[in-house]
């Protein structure tokens, strides 16, 4: 079974291959074919035939079977032109076959001898689909059209050749023949397609103003891009001066939209993770860089508690221990995991202004004051501040004070 399904997809791919490859094909022929456009144009300006001949010498407009006795008072021609244009040949031949750029016969544009003074109306158009080879070669005739049936050897009024270079132009290249039975003046120029440019027709450019680019065609068909686009196509706004430009684009002229992890009307100012708390993005999007003293992926975790908190009561020491944790070391007298619980009453200094706790059999403070101070509740005699509630209350508790001048215990 799994033979069977291999060897089907091989000819499925190789199926599938060979009409991609087909594919390709077709469009590169068609790349190819439209890779260069341009036209040859010819347009006559005179034909001076005074004796209305034939190059044999015969006359015009006379039929076949009598035209050798008829040499003199010829009937007017009914003029028209053929060319024939192909590659250079330095000597070219006298025979309008083998045409590879192309020929064309105009219709009857006058009699024997006239001058137009429309010329357009002679014009003679060979359009080319190949790179122009500046160089060429043309053969001009100009024929009677009395009868059509004729061959063309019985019908030449006059037959010129040109062989030489010219690059396309809007300007014409005026030619002038001067021949055994009758003079021609005519122009020739080359033109590129009007989407075409250069000198061989092979620059494509083609203005537009769409998602596809934004420009106008320049004389040698570089792509000249309108106001506020550039790129090789025109295809790229152009942003707001400013705009950061790995962290902002626009998708026209002026703008600035950010990117994903970036703000501000320039898009210079970055995001941080989405539930970072105490970090910034540092210059780089979706960052959670943490600020001092603070660790975790969302800078949520305290490395400083002690620091921060202050935890510990009583003036018991602090040590961060991990993120979000602390240990109190207490002082004597002290215990708990914030130092709260007092287990000896002096641990607590309870004494002000420099008083001295010491423990009676009672298990309260004793209180030694300052001899400018009383141990109750009242007015200092010698700083008139009151006594605080809580000494008050120790004396009110039992709690006495020696004076160090008079040396007695305070009731």
């Amino acid at each position: 079974m799994y033979r069977m399904f291999t060897k089907h997809f091989r000819r499925k791919m190789r199926h599938s291959d060979t009409v991609t490859a087909l594919i390709i094909y077709i469009l590169l022929a068609l790349i190819q074919k439209i890779s260069a456009a341009g036209n040859f144009e010819l347009e006559i300006l005179e034909i001076s035939n005074t004796n209305s001949h034939l190059l044999t010498g015969y006359c015009c407009g006379v039929p076949l079977e009598i035209r050798s006795t008829k040499t003199t008072g010829c009937p007017p021609c009914s003029t028209a032109f053929r060319l024939c244009l192909k590659e250079y040949q330095s000597s070219p031949p006298s025979i309008t076959t083998g045409c590879s750029f192309g020929n064309k016969t105009t219709a009857i544009l006058g009699g024997s001898s006239f001058v137009l003074s429309e010329p357009g109306m002679s014009a003679i158009v060979l359009p080319f689909t190949f790179r122009w080879t500046k160089s060429f070669t043309l053969i001009l005739q100009a024929l009677d059209m009395y009868n059509t049936s004729y061959p063309d050897s019985e019908r030449l009024i006059e037959e010129t050749a040109f062989s030489g270079v010219i690059l396309p132009s809007p300007e014409w290249k005026t030619l002038d023949h001067i021949g055994k039975n009758a003079r021609i003046t005519y122009r020739v120029r080359v033109q590129c397609a009007v989407t075409y440019y250069n000198t061989t027709c092979t620059t494509f450019c083609r203005p537009r103003n769409d998602q596809f680019g934004h420009y106008t065609c320049g004389a040698e068909g570089q792509k000249l891009c309108l106001g506020g686009w550039q790129g090789i196509n025109c295809e790229e706004a152009i942003c707001r001066p400013g705009c950061d430009p790995t962290h902002g684009k626009c998708e026209q002229p002026g703008g600035c939209e950010c990117r994903q992890g970036w703000r501000g009307p320039l898009c210079n100012e970055c995001m941080v993770y989405p539930g970072c708390k105490h970090g910034s993005c540092n210059g780089s999007a979706w960052k959670c860089v943490c600020d001092t003293n603070w660790g975790g992926i969302l800078c949520d975790q305290d490395l400083n508690y002690c620091g921060t908190h202050e935890p510990c009561m009583h003036g018991g020491t602090c040590e961060n221990t991990a993120p979000d944790k602390y240990r109190c070391t207490c002082a004597e007298g002290l215990s708990g995991e914030r130092c709260e619980i007092v287990e000896h009453p002096c641990a607590t200094q309870p004494c002000k202004n420099g008083g001295t706790c010491a423990l009676k059999e009672s298990t309260l403070p004793n209180i030694t004051t300052l001899p400018t101070y009383r141990a109750m509740r009242g007015m200092s005699s010698a700083m008139g501040k009151p006594v605080s509630r809580r000494d008050s209350l120790l004396g009110l508790a039992g709690l006495s004070g020696s004076g160090a001048a008079a040396g007695t215990t305070i009731p």
